[in-house]
């Protein structure tokens, strides 16, 4: 059973008992955060806002043993600061059609896939496993606006939905029904706002536990 914070959350150590507690006093396996953009008459750069934070610290070290099942990763096209392309990687092309059908259903219009969005999504994925942090701010202090710019994204109106699970949301359709199921989640992805998104998948293995990661970035239209 999915747990799921759009706020607060802490994240439990991949070493110890791998449970989290959340608000409803559930014990679980897997967690989720949402972070949104203000919208006031336009919007808010994305980096100005306050996030979510961990109530547990971890430490930085990468863990050793791990076994990477990522592959190669898709690199950004050429095409701007958009790198508007179709994803090629199953688990990217997996989340990236079921969003747009669900936006579809719910009378939306569809995202544009960015390569760029997906680069930083990636690369955001895979470093919540190499320093053992589950946040939208790394530990380096980064925001999803701060690493969709440095990916090389035109501007910084970002928002950002994220998944972790061991040995759980493994497949697309488990993590999108895990983020239609919380309200913060749902609305990042029903934003009539977004134009563009790009995903970020990461999956390893250590010993016999799987772990996996999920990453949503989204991106308004600024006329770029």
């Amino acid at each position: 059973m999915p747990g799921v914070d759009a706020g607060l959350s802490p994240m439990p150590s991949m070493w110890g008992a791998p449970t989290m507690k959340l608000s409803s006093s559930i014990l679980r396996r897997f967690s989720l955060l949402a972070w949104l953009p203000i919208l006031v008459l336009g919007c808010v750069p994305s980096g100005s806002l306050p996030l979510p934070t961990l109530g547990d610290g971890e430490d930085d070290t990468t863990i050793a043993g791990a076994v990477d099942t990522q592959g190669d990763a898709n690199q950004p096209t050429t095409g701007g600061c958009l790198a508007l392309a179709t994803p090629t990687n199953a688990p990217h092309q997996g989340v990236f059609d079921q969003l747009n059908a669900y936006r579809q259903a719910n009378g939306l219009e569809t995202l544009e896939y960015s390569m760029t969005l997906q680069a930083a999504a990636d690369a955001h994925a895979k470093d919540m496993f190499d320093r053992q942090f589950f946040s939208h701010t790394n530990p380096s202090g980064e925001a999803p606006a701060d690493r969709a710019v440095n990916a090389g994204f035109c501007h910084e109106y970002c928002g950002e939905n994220i998944a972790y699970g061991m040995n759980q949301v493994s497949q697309t359709s488990e993590v999108m029904q895990a983020w239609k199921n919380s309200p913060g989640h749902d609305a990042n992805m029903l934003n009539g706002s977004y134009a563009y998104v790009g995903v970020g998948y990461y999956h390893t293995q250590v010993g016999v536990n799987h772990y996996y990661y999920w990453v949503q970035l989204f991106a308004l239209d600024m006329g770029d």
